[in-house]
Formats: structure tokens, C-alpha cells, sequence
């Protein structure tokens, strides 16, 4: 169902997004905004057992890219550092308190993995399309700018915001406060100096505990939520230019 995407192709990956520039060059006059800026998006959540949570993620944000023509994007999976194991779950925690303290060290700390081994950026954030091929000597080419961005999502369990109504409409004991799943999404674009954060829709939180073999419908229902929110995201970030921030 899924697309996976795999850090260690990131460089490849790199490299045939520029090579398709150079060729592009050759027909136009001056290169398209895709050749000017790269979004490397280091993406980082708790889950296990979710491989295609990368591919929702891209082809979400890439479906705002092609509304606004501002660029091209790589993703780079970077788990959270305390990830161990690979028994499949949501890893959620209780309350949006908790939440968004995990989410705020955890991009943190994906900013300083970046920082130690930085997958696009060379000196000052920029590498050149002028260093590959031939056409390194051609005037007039732009340097395309790779701008790293850091993205977690945090599975959060919590009450809705509202009260919530008994199930049963002739119940006559006291209403409960069932726990719903949220995301919690927050960017940091430290290059134009912007922040982002949403909170995604919600399901009940009992429907994590249907059977892992009857639970397509729920995986549906995430990808749903995963999705919008990341467009809210990405809708946001394209809002802000550099001369914005």
C-alpha cells in the first residue's frame, strides 16, 4: 500500500534531481524553479512497523509542490534515537503536554543529526549544478540551494476538546472521556527562520486495538490523517518566502 523511502539513497537521489536540471537547462533560456531549490525534509516519528509512513509524507508535501512550482524534495528518514525493536505499534503517548515536549526535543535532536552528517548541504547551505558535466563552465547557470527542513510526528492519546456525548442515548451514568489519537506535526525551517505546528484529525483510540488482520480500514483512515496534516504543513511553509521570514 505503501511507498517506502530509504535514507541511504538520499545522495542518488540528490544527484538525479540535478542531472534532470542540467538536462532541462539545455532547452530553456534560464532553469525552472525546481533547479533553484532542493527541500530536504528530515522526517522523524515514533512508529514501528509503518515503512510507508515516508512515502505518505512525500507524496503529500509533492502534491503542494506541484500547486506552487517551488521546488523539489528529498526525503531523509532520521528514528528518533531512543527507537529500539520492530514489533509494529504507534508508540503514542498520553496527553498533548507530553506530547508536544517529545516532539520539540525530538526535532531538536533530528537538527543535530543533520548537523553532523548533512546529506545535501555543502559550504554555506548550497551546492552548484555548475560542478557536474560539461556544462559546469556555461554561464548564467543558477547554484541550486538545498535547504534542510525537520519534520516530526507524534502520536498523542487524548480527550477531544469538547465534552463528548454519552454513547448511549438513554445512559443514565456519568460521561466518560474516551481517549482519541492525534498527530502532532511540527516543522522547523531554521534556514528562513520558521516554525510550524498542526494537530491532525483524530480517530477513537480504540480503534488501535482492532486485530492487526481486520485493521486495513484503520491504516486507511491514517494514511487520511497523516496526509492532510502534512499538507497543512507544507501549504503553510509555501506561504513564506525567504524575504517573508
Amino acid at each position: 500500500m505503501f511507498l517506502s523511502c530509504d535514507a541511504d539513497n538520499t545522495g542518488q537521489d540528490l544527484y538525479n534531481n540535478t542531472s534532470s536540471a542540467l538536462n532541462n537547462i539545455i532547452n530553456t533560456v534560464a532553469p525552472p524553479i525546481s533547479a533553484h531549490e532542493t527541500l530536504e525534509l528530515w522526517l522523524s516519528h515514533p512508529m514501528t512497523g509503518y515503512a510507508g509512513v515516508e512515502g505518505v509524507v512525500y507524496r503529500a508535501w509533492l502534491a503542494i509542490l506541484d500547486q506552487t512550482e517551488s521546488g523539489e524534495l528529498v526525503i531523509v528518514w532520521s528514528p528518533p534515537e531512543s527507537a529500539t525493536g520492530t514489533e509494529r505499534g504507534i508508540n503514542q503517548v498520553e496527553g498533548f503536554e507530553k506530547g508536544w515536549e517529545i516532539a520539540s526535543g525530538e526535532i531538536k535532536s533530528t537538527k543535530g543529526r543533520e548537523d553532523k552528517d548533512p546529506k545535501g548541504r555543502k559550504q554555506n547551505g548550497r551546492f552548484s549544478i555548475l560542478s557536474y558535466g560539461k556544462y559546469a563552465d556555461m554561464p548564467g547557470i543558477t547554484p541550486v540551494t538545498t535547504v534542510p527542513i525537520f519534520l516530526h510526528l507524534q502520536p498523542v492519546l487524548a480527550p477531544l476538546a469538547v465534552p463528548e456525548p454519552q454513547l448511549l442515548l438513554d445512559s443514565t451514568s456519568a460521561p466518560s472521556k474516551p481517549k482519541h489519537l492525534h498527530f502532532i506535526l511540527t516543522l522547523q525551517d531554521p534556514t528562513h527562520n520558521l516554525q510550524f505546528t498542526t494537530i491532525s484529525q483524530s480517530i477513537p483510540g480504540d480503534w488501535l486495538d482492532v486485530e492487526y488482520e481486520q485493521s486495513e480500514w484503520v491504516e486507511e483512515r491514517l494514511v487520511d490523517i497523516i496526509r492532510v496534516g502534512v499538507e497543512i504543513i507544507a501549504q503553510d511553509v509555501s506561504q513564506f518566502s525567504p524575504d517573508d521570514s
